[in-house]
């Protein structure tokens, strides 16, 4: 088991329903926690992942990914709105230690239909 918690929208200014939503002045920052399980299985490594939070991550979330080769993960989630899916890449530039430092790329799909490409670095 592994737990995080996170913020997302820190700033807060792009509004509740989205930017440019007219007469929509409060704050979309939403803080969140999840844990993560890795499911002892024979084969590919398998994580399920649960969190809940405020505004955007009130109504939970669920995921599931698995490594289909070394750098790959398969993942499906419900975000509390709808099914996305996809394939993340990650690449570790410092393995160990206590400043290890991971890059991901990730290629998806919002509500099995809107394409969405993200970068994130983790340490």
């Amino acid at each position: 088991w592994v737990g995080s918690i996170g913020v997302q929208d820190w700033a807060g200014n792009g509004g509740s329903a989205g930017n440019g939503i007219p007469g929509d002045s409060r704050t979309s920052m939403s803080i969140f926690g999840v844990a993560t399980y890795r499911v002892p299985t024979r084969c590919v490594p398998l994580y399920v992942s649960a969190g809940v939070g405020t505004r955007r991550f009130k109504q939970g979330f669920a995921s599931a990914s698995a490594q289909v080769l070394k750098p790959v993960r398969a993942w499906v989630e419900h975000d509390g709105f709808g099914i996305n899916a996809g394939i993340l890449v990650s690449y570790n530039l410092r393995e160990r230690g206590p400043r290890s430092i991971q890059i991901n790329g990730m290629f998806g799909y919002i509500q099995q239909r809107y394409p969405t490409v993200s970068i994130g670095v983790g340490f």
